[in-house]
Formats: structure tokens, C-alpha cells, sequence
């Protein structure tokens, strides 16, 4: 039986768009994103159209626009706290593929699916339309002379190919970019500054197939105002077909509605994102069953933050647990790893003293220091105690969590060394092979807990 995309009215648009769009390019965790194409249910200059978990993309014959939307306002949607589509937060932004030979030919579907949508819109039964087909990739056809250009989605997320046929001139790519804040590259990647989040597309990887084997070809962005093209520093072989493989990956935003200041992240070896922060407010977005729910804050007399702990999936598109952790003081954590089995260590410091700790950890008890407040504002009344935390696999419990300490300030940087914002917090934690995990960080104490130390006493500043 063949599988059907009924869209029948604009409630069911809306729930659709709700399920499907988040900041990020894949369709949903089960399925690909399809190529729809426009038999009339879209404007007419559209060709083709993406729906992904970002927004839209509408493919023309010689431009593309990219209609990007705010998840959380899907949400609402979703959850009919917004009615009209039109109260969503956007941004959209074109590639326009200059001096291109396709104002007067359109792009293809390939790999056709056995999925069709149906598009039963209002009452004016001539803007219905029935079995539109819908396609894996699409291709723009002798793009440039000699150049065709493919897009298709893997591994969730968007790829495009350039395909340089022998002899043809790989120059002749030349693609404007409107509608954005501004465009960089950051160590070869291309960054697209929206009002949303930042665009990613990767550094390029290009190459060529000689006697059955993939060659590498050495090539990057090459960014002029607007304009973006590329280049080959070392040459290329240009009797063989080329192919330039760019990916592109949408950054997100982390949905908090309290102030959130991102401090350290990490990954595992399934290519998971765990992202530290602090919030100042009830209103970090947690998942249920978290380990700690709800924002415990600090003193009264300057700004409260607990640590937010979030473990998104490698694309981006899945918040897999996130959680408040902390004490009625102020905590940062300063550094994250993961283990083999997926458990989460953090390090950090803290001013609480009902930091949460576990049944027979190394200290159980806060050891206080002396008052200091970060830029003023970050308040830490009874001193500071440096604490490592693990998390179980599924972030909803602790496996161990200690503090560490003497009767000074540990855990923090005040010497002076502060050089770029936040210096204060730099410690840093690793894990070795047989699985214990090693701790870089400062103290003020004269009494912290030494072991047959190198050296026995605080030499300080």
C-alpha cells in the first residue's frame, strides 16, 4: 500500500508543521525529507519544496530560498497557543547562483518515492491537487557550463554536490547570499548569521575518482561581500569529473526563557552534543523525569544561577535529557566529559551548601571560604568548593558527586590571570583508560586535601 500525505486543512497544516519543523534539517528521526513537487499547490516561480524540521526550503530555477522559523513558536503552534502562522518568528534568507544557465529550465526529482502528498486546500476545488509526487533528490541540470548541482538529505542532514565535468570551469560557481546578518568562515566552515541561529555549512570536501579511488582534492569558500565561490590552492586534475561536497547544519538555540549563559560542552562517542550552562531563572527547558526540575537559584542579593545540563542527539533535532543541577547558592560548571557508558562528568564550583551529593562520596560537606563575587554580580557569600558530578546514562540520576575543598575559596581563578571573559572558571576534567577521571583547577586553601604530594604547601600568588 502506498504511503499518503494527506493535507486537508489549515488545522492539519498546522499540526504538521508543528511536528516537522524544529532548527534542523531533518524530517523526523524515522524517515528522509522529500522533494515535493509544485503541480500548482505552491507560487508559481517554485519548483520544488523541502519541508524540514528548520522551516521551508523553496528551490527556483536559479535561486533557493530558505524560510527558517523559531522552534519554540512551532510549539505553540502545535499546542494552538499561536493561531496564525503568520505570528511565527522567522528569517529567510536566498542563494542566488549567479550568471547561471537556468532562467529558462527547472530542476529535476530523482529517486522518485512511493509516498505521494495530496494538497485539498479551501473550496475552490482548481487549487486542489492530488498524487504530487514526491522525490529523495534534486538536480539542476548544467547549472554552469559543464557544472550540475545535486540536492539530497543523509544522515539528516542537507547536502549538496557540485559535479564539474573534464574541462569545465569551476569558477563559474558564484553564489549570492541575501537576507543574512552577516557571513564568515570559522576554520574552513561557512557561518550564515541569521536572526535565529547560525547556518553552518561545512568546509567543503572535494574530489575526484581516478582508477577506482577517491582522491582528495584541497578546496575551500572563498567569501567576496556577499558572494561565495571556491577554490583549489593545490590544482586539480581537470581531465577528470570533480566533486565539491559541502553539508549544511543548522545551530539551535536552547529554548531557555531565563537569562542562560553557555560555559563548557562536550560529545560522545555516538556523536551526542552535552551542553553546561547557568540559568538565572526558572524556565530552562528540562525533559521529564529529569534529575532536578526546578531552578533552586541563590542569594537573594545578587543574580541566582543553577548549572543546566542539556544532551541533544548529533543532529540537533532531539533533546535527549536536560536538567537543572544545584544548590540554594550559585554553581558553575567549568568542564563536561563523557565516559564509555555514556555517563556525564561534570566539574565545576559551587557556593551552595546543599549542593546534592551521594552516599558515601569523598566529602559530603560544603568547606565554605572566603566571600567573592564574579564581575559583581555572581555572588558567592560563603566562599566557594570546587565538586565533580556524574550523571547516569540517562541523566535522570547522580552516580557519584563529591565536593572538594578547604576552608578557602577552591575551584576558581582569582589570582589576576584573567585574561578573556570568564577566566575565572577554566578548570578542566578528563578521564583516563582504566576510567578515573583527573582534575586541573585552583585553590586558595592552605589546608586542601593533599595526597603524597609534589608539593605540600600554597604558595599563592
Amino acid at each position: 500500500m502506498k504511503h499518503v500525505i494527506n493535507i486537508t486543512s489549515i488545522n492539519n497544516i498546522v499540526f504538521i508543521f508543528g511536528l516537522l519543523f524544529s532548527l534542523s534539517l531533518t524530517a523526523n528521526d524515522n524517515s528522509n525529507a522529500f522533494f515535493i513537487k509544485n503541480n500548482g499547490q505552491f507560487n508559481k516561480n517554485v519548483e520544488y519544496k523541502l519541508t524540514v524540521n528548520a522551516g521551508e526550503i523553496f528551490f527556483e530555477r536559479n535561486k533557493i530560498t530558505f524560510n527558517l522559523f523559531q522552534k519554540d513558536h512551532l510549539d505553540d503552534i502545535k499546542h494552538l497557543k499561536i493561531s496564525n502562522k503568520k505570528e511565527l518568528k522567522g528569517h529567510a534568507y536566498q542563494i542566488n547562483f549567479i550568471n547561471s544557465l537556468l532562467s529558462n529550465k527547472s530542476p529535476y526529482g530523482l529517486k522518485k518515492h512511493s509516498a505521494y502528498s495530496n494538497y485539498f486546500l479551501g473550496n475552490d476545488t482548481s487549487k486542489w491537487r492530488s498524487h504530487v509526487p514526491l522525490f529523495e533528490q534534486l538536480h539542476y541540470e548544467n547549472l554552469y557550463q559543464g557544472i550540475d548541482l545535486k540536492y539530497y538529505e543523509k544522515n539528516g542532514k542537507l547536502k549538496y554536490d557540485f559535479i564539474i565535468q573534464p574541462n569545465a570551469d569551476p569558477s563559474a560557481i558564484k553564489m549570492s547570499y541575501n537576507g543574512l546578518d552577516s557571513i564568515y568562515k570559522i576554520r574552513g566552515n561557512l557561518i550564515l548569521k541569521n536572526s535565529l541561529g547560525n547556518v553552518i555549512e561545512q568546509k567543503p570536501y572535494a574530489y575526484q575518482i581516478k582508477n577506482g579511488k577517491k582522491i582528495e582534492v584541497p578546496c575551500s569558500f572563498l567569501i567576496k561581500g556577499s558572494n561565495v565561490s571556491f577554490i583549489f590552492p593545490k590544482g586539480y586534475n581537470k581531465k577528470l569529473p570533480l566533486t565539491i561536497d559541502p553539508v549544511l547544519i543548522f545551530s539551535t538555540y536552547s529554548g531557555s526563557t531565563a537569562n542562560n549563559w553557555g560555559q563548557t560542552a562536550t560529545y560522545d562517542n555516538d556523536g551526542n552534543l552535552y551542553a553546561g550552562s547557568i540559568a538565572f531563572a526558572l524556565g530552562y527547558p528540562t525533559t521529564l523525569g529529569p534529575f532536578q526540575a526546578f531552578y533552586l537559584g541563590g542569594p537573594t542579593s545578587s543574580w541566582g544561577s543553577d548549572i543546566c545540563i542539556s544532551k541533544f542527539n548529533s543532529t540537533g533535532t532531539n533533546l535527549i535529557y536536560s536538567t537543572y543541577l544545584g544548590g540554594t547558592g550559585n554553581e558553575n560548571p567549568h568542564s563536561l566529559v563523557v565516559n564509555n557508558n555514556d555517563e556525564l562528568l561534570v566539574f565545576g564550583s559551587t557556593g551552595s551548601g546543599d549542593f546534592p551529593t551521594t552516599i558515601g562520596c569523598y566529602d559530603n560537606t560544603f568547606n565554605g571560604g572566603n566571600s567573592w563575587a564574579f564581575l559583581g554580580i555572581i555572588d558567592y557569600s560563603n566562599g566557594i568548593d570546587a565538586f565533580v558530578t556524574k550523571f547516569s546514562s540517562s541523566g535522570n540520576s547522580l552516580v557519584g558527586s563529591t565536593y572538594i575543598g578547604g576552608s578557602g575559596n577552591d575551584g576558581i581563578n582569582v589570582t589576576g590571570l584573567v585574561a578573556n571573559y570568564a577566566d575565572e572558571y577554566r578548570g578542566e576534567i578528563i578521564i583516563d583508560s582504566t576510567g578515573n577521571c583527573w582534575v586541573a583547577t585552583s585553590t586558595t586553601s592552605t589546608d586542601f586535601p593533599l595526597i603524597n604530594p609534589v608539593q605540600n604547601n600554597n604558595g599563592g600568588n
